[in-house]
């Protein structure tokens, strides 16, 4: 990465900072400012708002930003600002515009109206496709809203609307839903419109609509069959599992056990290995880890490659029972069959690593490098990998 370059831009009172100078060009300056510059150049705002310890947010100011393709974009449509969420004015922002995870991408007019927004990690290419959606009045979040607001009662609008505010970790979509139920017939969840939105926002097991889920199960199915039914209760189990596991409190976590007996899930054993191994690994349990993802891995729905490779890589910096981790080796090794891509090969090879198997280890890191050529993404911890391997050899 070059060297960060400050230039003083004499016709503007921002000054520029630039990762690359081929990459997005970042102003800083204060907000007030900020939109200033948006009103007089009649741009919109493309707002990075990060923290300092978080990964994704680092691998894209490292990989993502720095690009020529993205820059040549970001530059010629937005002003782009990134701010420190517990720093300074960012506190404050993140406040204003309910930043609650990292990063959130956000783009705001000179008003300092949202128009569009997510979170999450982006790519070279999902990031531009990003900003194109926020310049696209007709896909954007502000137009969905204004669909929402101008029809409030038709189903569709509401369903993009809150999708949207959903995938964008907004909360309002919570108080969208209750708002459209309120003052409508329970029944009216038994109905095609009432479990869609079953199906898509009920995730909190305090909701009416999931009490009555629970009062009328054997209703709902008959009328939409067993996995549809599964599927909205584990979702909620999720949920739970998620919140009690943040505690870091084994009362709490007893309490779950408790709950998920309640509710009664057909497949209850998965969903308490599944927060016993969320729990433990919290706690830096590894070998308890070991065991219960094991128990996943074994007795619940099979994982895609994805969910497999962030289950292997807690193997490899956490796990040190040697039966343990040639038992996940041979797991990924089969994943790899049907889903030979980076990140899954470059855990193997750390796997087999790890495993003491070098030679091996060796292979599998080179070949990894050269898939990720192909995908388009960084490689360097993978370098550190085969450095590492090498001097194992030597030994």
């Amino acid at each position: 990465m070059k060297k960060v370059v400050f230039i003083l831009m004499l016709f503007s009172p921002f000054v520029l900072l630039s990762q690359d100078e081929e990459g997005i060009q970042f102003f800083e300056g204060t907000w007030a400012e900020v939109l200033a510059e948006a009103k007089e150049q009649d741009r919109l705002i493309f707002f990075d708002a990060y923290a300092s310890w978080c990964g994704p947010c680092i691998r894209m100011a490292r990989d993502v930003f720095p690009l020529r393709s993205v820059g040549e974009f970001y530059n010629e449509h937005f002003i782009n600002v990134k701010i420190d969420m517990e720093k300074g004015e960012g506190v404050a922002l993140a406040k204003l515009y309910q930043v609650r995870v990292y990063p959130t991408l956000l783009f705001v007019n000179w008003r300092g109206e949202i128009v569009h927004r997510t979170a999450g990690g982006q790519s070279e290419t999902s990031l531009i496709e990003l900003g194109k959606l926020a310049l696209d009045d007709t896909r954007n979040l502000r137009s969905k809203e204004m669909a929402y607001r101008n029809n409030p009662e038709n189903v569709e609008a509401l369903i993009d609307y809150a999708s949207a505010l959903r995938e964008a970790y907004d909360q309002r979509y919570v108080t969208l839903i209750s708002e459209f139920m309120e003052g409508k017939p329970p029944s009216l969840l038994m109905t095609e419109t009432g479990w869609r939105i079953m199906e898509n926002f009920v995730d909190s097991p305090d909701s009416p609509e999931f009490q009555y889920l629970l009062e009328h199960r054997n209703a709902f199915t008959g009328r939409f069959g067993d996995s549809a039914v599964n599927g909205v209760i584990g979702n909620v189990l999720n949920n739970m599992i998620t919140r009690a596991v943040r505690r870091s409190d084994e009362a709490v976590m007893k309490e779950l056990m408790q709950e998920i007996d309640r509710i009664g899930p057909a497949n209850a054993p998965y969903y308490k290995a599944l927060a016993n191994a969320q729990f433990s690994r919290r706690q830096g349990e590894w070998e308890v880890y070991a065991d219960e993802v094991k128990t996943l891995l074994t007795t619940g729905p099979a994982p895609d490659a994805r969910l497999l490779n962030r289950y292997a890589w807690d193997f490899y910096q956490g796990v040190e029972n040697k039966e343990h981790l040639v038992w996940m080796t041979a797991r990924v090794a089969d994943m790899l069959k049907s889903d030979n891509n980076y990140s899954l090969r470059d855990t193997y090879a750390a796997l087999l690593h790890k495993t003491g198997n070098n030679r091996q280890a060796l292979r599998e890191a080179r070949a990894a490098i050269e898939l990720a050529k192909k995908e388009g993404v960084a490689y360097e911890e993978t370098l550190d990998l085969i450095a590492r391997i090498e001097e194992a050899m030597k030994r």
